[in-house]
Formats: C-alpha cells, sequence, structure tokens
C-alpha cells in the first residue's frame, strides 16, 4: 500500500484496521494520535467550530434573502398604496 501520506506507512497496520474517523479522514486522523491526546481535542474543538460556523452562515444568507423578498413586497405594497392604484 504505498500512500503519499508519510504516517500511513508509520502507522500501516493500525490504518488498515481502524476506520477513518468521520469528517477529516484518516491522514489527520494519524496525525492526531502522532500529537497524541491535546491533539486530537484540538482537532476535535476545530471540526465542531468550523461546521457550526458553517451552519451559522447558511442560516444568515438565508434570512437575508427572506429578509430582501419580504423588503421588495412591503416596497411594492407601499407603492401601490401610496399611488392609490388598485390591482
Amino acid at each position: 500500500m504505498n500512500s503519499p501520506f508519510p504516517l500511513h506507512t508509520v502507522h500501516r497496520r493500525r490504518v488498515i484496521d481502524q476506520p477513518c474517523v468521520f469528517l477529516y479522514g484518516c491522514p489527520v486522523n494519524q496525525e492526531a494520535k502522532a500529537q497524541g491526546f491535546w491533539g486530537r481535542v484540538m482537532i476535535e474543538l476545530f471540526s465542531v467550530v468550523f461546521l457550526v460556523a458553517l451552519i451559522i452562515r447558511f442560516l444568515e444568507s438565508r434570512f437575508e434573502r427572506r429578509q430582501k423578498r419580504l423588503d421588495k413586497a412591503f416596497r411594492r405594497a407601499r407603492y401601490f398604496s401610496i399611488s392609490g392604484i388598485s390591482r
């Protein structure tokens, strides 16, 4: 098993025996093992923070689109009510 990641060659048996951790795959997982407990904790925290940031950004963009749509509707409604034009 030739791998571009040097840590795979060092921990070859462990990589084959253990399934890859969800989200960051085998190379990072091996790196975390090499770093020890606090390395794993830091990688876990980073991945959780990253996921939370992605979710917040997605929700903000949805909220902004909805707000634009509502603003447009209110402007249209105000224009028609001021000018007295009925549909």
